[in-house]
């Protein structure tokens, strides 16, 4: 069984910066390169690092959330350095997506409506003493093959915020 080279479609292969340039029958097809997700822990593991020192309130959260934000904004220019064309922003957590979006669209359960900021969202994630965090379900996507923890929230209005 013989490669797939492009040269057997006719085309001719012109490799500038990030952006690949085929002629095929006359039309030129351009491809970019792009990330929709990318490592958010840091080269060093930085924000791992500066989560545990936050939980053992060894630094607050200004620097917590300095240390994500300069992590986030080197690997842009990590990116950008190696031609990326398109970078995926946004995804940067501290701890969970879902539990991100679950904050955002205001699913707070009643039991953490006593809680602000940080400490709500990480009592959300961990709990905190005599309140349970928010049970993760393991749920399995057959097409997709990827396994996602979502929180269960009830379903009744009173318990939402």
């Amino acid at each position: 069984m013989s490669s797939f080279k492009f040269q057997d479609l006719g085309c001719d292969r012109h490799l500038k910066s990030t952006k690949l340039s085929c002629q095929f029958l006359g039309k030129i097809m351009k491809i970019s390169t792009a990330t929709l997700g990318y490592p958010r822990i840091g080269k060093n593991r930085e924000v791992k690092k500066a989560l545990e020192a936050f939980w053992s309130r060894k630094i607050d959260a200004e620097l917590l959330l300095k240390t994500v934000r300069e992590v986030e904004e080197i690997n842009w220019k990590t990116q950008l350095e190696e031609g990326i064309a398109r970078i995926g922003i946004g995804d940067a957590t501290l701890y969970d997506r879902v539990l991100d979006w679950t904050v955002r669209l205001g699913l707070i359960p009643k039991r953490f409506q006593q809680f602000e900021g940080l400490e709500r969202y990480f009592a959300m994630a961990r709990g905190k003493e005599g309140i349970p965090a928010l049970e993760m379900t393991k749920k399995r996507s057959i097409k997709l093959l990827l396994t996602h923890k979502l929180p269960t929230v009830s379903n009744s209005k009173k318990t939402l915020a």
